[in-house]
């Protein structure tokens, strides 16, 4: 086993030099003067419209290809439990899944119950509105010919 462990040390101190590499590419970014990103741009729109010689343009290199990075320099240095795959991982899975079913079964029978609540609510409900209607209908009926009535004796 030490000799893993020193070919990951080996691969880790590989990849910290082609990151120092990489950061002293960095540094070489060209400059033209600006202070910040916008702070000049409507004075370079009218530069760059003007087409003032002032610019020079260079042809910057294609960047290098990446590297790989082996899969072994990612490999955590604490060993997690790793799950068991066969007949325990099924099973694990079918209970799982049982469980799922009877929990969504379940679920929509509480719906069911709920929605059949609300619909005889709702037709209650029609049916005390039709009923109230119905009273207010006649009272309106028995003070119409209450006022006839009136109206004829004047």
């Amino acid at each position: 086993m030490p000799q893993p462990q020193d070919e990951d040390d080996h691969l880790l101190n590989n990849n910290n030099k082609e990151e120092e590499e990489e950061e002293e590419d960095d540094e070489a970014v060209f400059d033209n003067g600006r202070n910040s990103l916008f702070s000049n741009f409507a004075q370079s729109a009218q530069e760059e419209a003007a087409g003032s010689p002032e610019k020079e343009f260079t042809k910057t290199p294609p960047a290098p290809a990446p590297v790989p990075i082996p899969i072994l320099a990612f490999v955590p240095q604490v060993q997690r439990k790793r799950r068991r795959f066969g007949a325990d991982g099924d099973e694990e899975t079918n209970t799982l899944q049982c469980q799922l079913i009877e929990v969504l079964e379940k679920n929509g029978k509480i719906l069911c119950a709920q929605l059949k609540a609300q619909n005889t609510n709702f037709q209650l409900d029609r049916e005390q509105r039709k009923d109230h209607t119905g009273s207010l209908v006649t009272v309106l009926n028995k003070l119409v010919d209450a006022l006839g009535r009136i109206v004829d004796k004047l």
